[in-house]
């Protein structure tokens, strides 16, 4: 029986390679291949077998579509931000967690990207680091369709899916991912097509609300340098004021100030707890917030930092049970999983592909599709 060629496109051979960090000799030696057959397959004089191109997507972690591209994907324009913590004084080296959040993220991007296409373009505000943040914060808002009223009424766990279900009705890819313990609370991957931001699951889900603005407004920005970017960076200190304008308006707090407390300067926890507990934040986002508009006494936000460094953070346990499949769904968002599953459902990928994708059984896949289908994420 003669043997079954694949015909794969040498060139996307050579990038997934190159992607992986791979030489030819090393996929020679890991395919038990000599190193001039690889570079035959890549030339496109001849083709893998079955079993060879079966090793080969498995060691090139790419799904069996992926190797017919008529090209490779486009260059990325991806480039990370980081976001540390509050506090930290010196750069913040990532750490193997983070290194790993990081490839995932960027992989990620790269199976949308392929999805996408250029008339995909996603229409994200743009803003300049000398725009006012009070003014981007609105221009966010609207965005987001986003209201202050709903932001009170939501239960305290909800107003951080919200805002995650929101960025993600706008085409970007909203992660939850564990980084390192004490090392940054996010970072953002710009790109016209597919943009990702992630957030870190270590945090409390008041503090993952304002990260997901915070990285928001990093794409609004678009800017596209690396940066291990101090909090006190001038780039840090605006993406922070619009997050904090977006979840803080001024004229609330203003409100508050008036009605709640007198028109006096706020200067206790007590006033601290009760307004940030109004908004669904966090305290030393509500002490810095009243600070920074001047409705604040002096020393306010070191007085409740102290408060706050004591209590715990984490998202907090209960809920349903923590299947793979709703793991997957819980970190990699229903933007991301929804549009593979739309993918599948187009023809762009088939079942097989959807399992390689997302590393799970052909059962998890029909539980995923019901979680999504229920909104449980």
């Amino acid at each position: 029986m003669p043997t079954v060629l694949v015909p794969i496109t040498g060139s996307v051979l050579a990038w997934a390679m190159g992607e992986a960090g791979l030489t030819g000799a090393e996929v020679a030696s890991e395919l038990g291949v000599s190193q001039s057959e690889v570079a035959d397959w890549i030339a496109g004089v001849t083709h893998p077998s079955k079993t060879r191109f079966d090793q080969l997507r498995k060691l090139l972690d790419r799904p069996e579509s992926f190797f017919f591209l008529a090209n490779p994907p486009p260059p990325s324009v991806s480039t990370t931000r980081f976001r540390s913590h509050a506090g930290q004084t010196g750069p913040h080296t990532p750490a193997p967690d983070d290194l790993k959040a990081i490839k995932l993220a960027q992989n990620l991007q790269r199976v949308m990207r392929w999805l996408g296409q250029e008339g995909d373009r996603l229409e994200i505000p743009r803003a300049s680091i000398g725009d006012p943040s009070e003014v981007v914060a609105e221009t966010a808002r609207a965005w987001l369709e986003w209201s202050t009223r709903d932001q009170i009424s939501a239960k305290d766990h909800e107003v951080s899916k919200l805002l995650r279900s929101r960025i993600e009705t706008r085409g970007v890819i909203a992660l939850n991912l564990t980084l390192s313990e004490g090392g940054f609370r996010g970072f953002s991957l710009p790109d016209p097509v597919a943009p990702v931001i992630a957030i870190n699951t270590r945090d409390d889900t008041r503090a993952r609300s304002f990260s997901y603005l915070h990285e928001c407004a990093h794409l609004i920005l678009g800017d596209e340098s690396i940066c291990d970017a101090l909090p006190e960076s001038g780039t840090e200190r605006w993406c922070d004021g619009v997050a904090a304008a977006f979840l803080m308006p001024r004229r609330v707090l203003a409100g508050y100030v008036v009605r709640r407390f007198n028109g006096q300067k706020v200067d206790s926890y007590e006033q601290v707890r009760w307004a940030a507990n109004q908004l669904n934040v966090s305290l030393r986002a509500m002490a810095l917030r009243f600070e920074s508009l001047g409705m604040a006494m002096p020393g306010l936000y070191g007085k409740i930092n102290k408060i706050a460094s004591i209590q715990s953070r984490g998202g907090g346990g209960g809920g349903p049970p923590q299947t793979r499949a709703r793991r997957k769904l819980q970190r990699y968002g229903a933007g991301f999983v929804g549009r593979l599953m739309a993918a599948e459902e187009e023809g762009d990928i088939d079942n097989a592909d959807l399992v390689d994708l997302l590393n799970l059984s052909r059962a998890e896949i029909k539980e995923l599709r019901g979680l999504l289908d229920e909104g449980a994420h």
